[in-house]
Order: C-alpha cells, then structure tokens, then sequence
C-alpha cells in the first residue's frame, strides 16, 4: 500500500474528485464530499488551487499503476484518516509506462479490402475513419499515407452518399412543411411557424436558415 501525505495527499484527493467530476459525473459534489466525509468547501478550494499539478500528471500517475479514476474514488480504494493521510490501493513498484503495440500494416491484404469496399454500396455509408477503425483496425492516418488515391476514392464516395441522403431528407421536411402550410391555410389560420409546429413530426426542423426562407416564402404567397 501507498500512504501519501501533506500537499501530496491534497494534490491526489482534490485531482481525483476533479476527475470524477469532468469525466465520469456520477454523483454531485455535495453526494461525493459526504460520502467521503470531507466538506464541500474543502474540495472547492483544493480544486482552486492552482499551485497543484495538472490533471494529467495525475492520470499518468494512475495510469501508471493500472488504476482507474473511479476505482480510485470509491470508498473501499480511497480512505482519509483522522490524521489527514490518505491511502491508495497500490503496490510501488519500478513498473515501466505501458506503450501501445503496434500492428503491422499488411498492404496487400488492406489493400484489398480497401478495393472491396470501393464497389459495395453498404460502405459508402461508413466514413474512412470508421472503415479503417472498425474493419481494418488500423489508424485511417497510416492506411491514407500508404493508399492515398484509394483512401480519396473511398472518402468522395461517403461524400456523395451525404449529399444524396441530405438532399432526401430535406426533400421530406420541404414537403411535411408545405403540408402543414396548406392545412393553416384549409382552417383559416396564418401560415406561420407557431400554428405550423402543431402539425409537423419534427417540431425541431425549423432551427435551419432554409426554413426559415421556405417559411416566408409560403407567408407571402397566402
């Protein structure tokens, strides 16, 4: 087991609860304080302080040892006595940073898979970062230095398959909006957006400037 304890202890205590806040967000600040027996203003004014090492030393520090952030906030990982030292559920060893492993990049069997792709129209779908992330398993930036014109290809074609299901789509909003138009204009009521939105599926389709145009040119031609 480790003890840390002093300016230590508050660097670890108050970076942890600051961890847990940005990225896990379980529990509020005052639910978290008690549960671990420390004041709400006590963690404030660790957190403020500025003097402290960054968030990502101590991230690297648990890292280090293979301990994640919310095993480290846990009541049974993390303990504070009466004499202000706190405990952590390591061993300190001389272990040496973890470095991720690389994978060679087999180019004739990415390559065909690459050119399998190009002439299915289901990964015209996919973008080439997910393609190479979900079926090559390698990083889109290594695939595209190594298949550039492939890679151009590949991301023209995702392109294209946007631009037609956008097109689609706005097609269906143009129409549901007309629609809704005509209806204000059957129960004599004006064709703005507040007697207009009752009617619509998706209220929310109004938040673009293209609507807003559609809009008033169905006002002006009542």
């Amino acid at each position: 087991m480790l003890a840390y304890t002093g300016d230590t202890a508050t660097f670890c205590f108050g970076k942890a609860l600051y961890a847990h806040f940005r990225f896990f967000n379980l529990n509020s600040g005052r639910e978290q304080s008690q549960s671990l027996g420390v004041s709400t203003s006590c963690i404030r004014s660790w957190l403020r302080d500025s003097t402290l090492p960054k968030i990502d030393e101590f991230l690297n520090v648990l890292y280090r040892f293979n301990v994640k952030p919310i095993e480290f906030l846990t009541q049974r990982h993390l303990e504070i006595g009466s004499s202000g030292q706190t405990t952590l559920p390591f061993e300190v060893a001389n272990q040496p940073a973890k470095r991720r492993s690389k994978t060679e990049l087999n180019h004739e069997r990415t390559e065909e898979l690459l050119t399998k792709a190009l002439s299915s129209r289901v990964y015209s779908r996919m973008s080439f970062r997910s393609f190479c992330k979900n079926d090559l398993k390698q990083s889109h930036g290594a695939v595209r230095n190594r298949f550039p014109e492939i890679a151009k290809e590949f991301s023209s074609k995702h392109l294209h398959y946007r631009d037609a299901r956008c097109r689609v789509s706005k097609a269906g909003i143009e129409a549901e909006i007309r629609e809704a138009a005509k209806w204000c204009r059957e129960q004599g009521m004006p064709t703005n957006k507040r007697n207009m939105i009752h009617f619509l599926k998706k209220p929310g389709i109004f938040r673009g400037e293209w609507t807003n145009e559609l809009v008033s040119t169905l006002q002006n031609s009542t």
